[in-house]
């Protein structure tokens, strides 16, 4: 028996194989049918896809054969990587390299044996697609261009596999990124926005000069444009990332439009344009499933254009109407139009168009297309420079029963509860502590979840605010050792990811996301904590 030299660049030769991260991995069926075939069309029992690494050949895919590998030294796979075709042995047992070996002599008692080298994209040939039979034989030329031919499928799967796990990687990373930014981001604006809240609803506001109201205001509206702006990119990139969830619930459509329009009028009362309104009467007294938030964020973003590029003392008239259970919104305006080339840029996230470049990202089509997709809608836009844009947008939609909302609870009520918060950002724990004065309850605040620990007793706490990046013990490590204590108080993740907030959800009671409100605060406790008498 004669074993196969080392390839020449042997090391190069490993270290291809070695970048594909395929050894010793579980069978796959895009391999397993290569091997089927190679088995079909060259007539042999036994089939494999094998890599040769530097001790053995391992079987990515095998037909006909049950060992999982053999040693390098008497694999015939050794030689036939040092070929550059196909490497063919009639009958094993006329041929001085393999006549005594055991896998000639014993075990499958190949004698034939043809095998085709798995070249990768820099030349280097990790393995082969061979095909073997206990018989002699001869391929014919068909045959063996068609072992050639399907040696390169097996690269092409491995490379696909290596591309495929690289954009998963790309992928998280981005993800990482994304919530990096999103924390980094929204969590300064909690104390911006926050804070000018609470000045707002201040007493001693009220003693302050008009000029120094208006730096408040300023303040407040510079915030709310910045956050705007960021939950824009943020949103888009949750919706692209499949991380934007559906939250239906029963909705009086006709009041909600009817919201809404009050709402963009003064918007459009600013601009001086005319805003006119239908909205079907089959609307009237009536329930339907949809996610309120989302609807809203798409007629406010497209109302909002057409304001936005429709010029004075011109009009922009919207309908709602209900056709087969379709909600069908049309929004038309008389405003500057767009060109049949930008159509076709409209809802690319990367494109602002028309020679009018306008405040904000521009992402509000882009979203709203997202968000209409998510929603299993439709959204179309005509236009005609000079003349006017229409979107029209159709969504299904499911009537329900009505569902009567509980009554908002006093601010009294939270007098005598013990809440408990966990936030490490010295801003955050001041703007919590202030609005939680404000409510009236009892709080304590710890600066990290291994303080909260130290406590002789938790059971004083009737709710547990906890803070998601947290140094040391996470958020999200805090609810689990809650858990293990047997804490039945509920627990609420507070975070400026929103990325996070689906997994949260399923993990918490609740979940908080910053920048947060006074309201968003009441909410929470009038859902999950009984209110003390006073």
């Amino acid at each position: 028996m004669k074993s196969a030299p080392l390839a020449t660049n042997e090391k190069l030769r490993i270290k291809t194989l070695e970048r594909y991260e395929v050894l010793d991995t579980e069978a796959e069926q895009c391999f397993d049918d290569i091997t089927k075939l190679a088995s079909v069309i060259c007539n042999t029992p036994i089939s494999l896809v094998s890599l040769v690494d530097s001790n053995r050949q391992w079987f990515k895919s095998k037909v006909g054969l049950d060992a999982d590998e053999t040693s390098r030294e008497i694999a015939f796979c050794s030689h036939a990587i040092l070929e550059e075709h196909v490497f063919e042995i009639e009958d094993a047992r006329n041929d001085e390299r393999f006549f005594d070996n055991p896998l000639v002599t014993d075990g499958p008692k190949i004698r034939f044996y043809a095998g085709a080298p798995l070249r990768a994209p820099n030349g280097e040939a990790i393995g082969t697609l061979c095909a073997i039979s206990d018989e002699p034989q001869k391929l014919t030329n068909e045959q063996r261009l068609a072992l050639q031919t399907l040696a390169k499928q097996v690269i092409a799967q491995l490379e696909l596999r290596l591309k495929v796990k690289q954009l998963k990687e790309s992928n998280r990373a981005k993800d990482e990124f994304l919530s990096t930014i999103s924390h980094e981001l929204r969590t300064p604006l909690n104390a911006i926005t926050g804070f000018s809240e609470i000045l707002k609803s201040s007493v001693e506001i009220k003693a302050l000069p008009e000029e120094q109201h208006e730096y408040i205001e300023n303040i407040e509206f510079s915030s709310h444009q910045l956050l705007e702006i960021v939950n824009s990119v943020l949103d888009l990139e949750k919706i692209d990332a499949g991380k934007m969830e559906l939250k239906p619930q029963p909705v009086s459509l006709d009041r909600l439009f009817q919201s809404i329009m009050s709402m963009m009028g003064s918007k459009a009362q600013q601009g001086k344009i005319e805003l006119n309104c239908d909205i079907d009467s089959a609307f009237a007294k009536r329930f339907f499933d949809v996610d309120k938030t989302k609807l809203t964020q798409i007629i406010v973003n497209i109302i909002g254009n057409a304001i936005k590029f429709t010029p004075l003392k011109k009009q922009v008239n919207i309908r709602f109407y209900l056709n087969k259970d379709k909600l069908h919104i049309e929004v038309a305006d008389q405003g500057i139009g767009i060109s049949k080339t930008d159509q076709t840029l409209l809802f690319d996230k990367f494109k602002q168009v028309g020679m009018q470049r306008k405040e904000g990202t521009g992402l509000g089509l882009c979203i709203s297309k997202g968000l209409v997709e998510l929603m299993n809608g439709k959204i179309q836009l005509s236009s005609t420079l000079g003349k006017g844009t229409l979107v029209s947008i159709s969504l299904p939609v499911d009537e329900c029963e009505q569902c009567n909302e509980p009554e908002p609870i006093e601010a009294k009520s939270f007098e005598k509860l013990h809440i408990c918060v966990v936030e490490d950002n010295p801003l955050n724990q001041m703007l919590i502590k202030a609005m939680l004065q404000q409510l009236g309850g009892q709080y304590t605040i710890f600066e990290t979840a291994e303080a909260l620990f130290e406590m002789p007793s938790l059971n004083t706490f009737d709710i547990f605010l906890l803070d998601i990046n947290l140094p040391g013990m996470s958020g999200v490590q805090a609810l689990e050792k809650l858990k293990t204590l047997q804490c039945k108080q509920p627990k609420v993740a507070v975070t400026a990811d929103i990325f996070q907030e689906k997994e949260l959800g399923s993990l918490f009671d609740s979940v908080i996301t910053k920048p947060y409100k006074k309201s968003d605060l009441i909410d929470v406790l009038n859902e999950l904590v009984s209110p003390s008498p006073s």
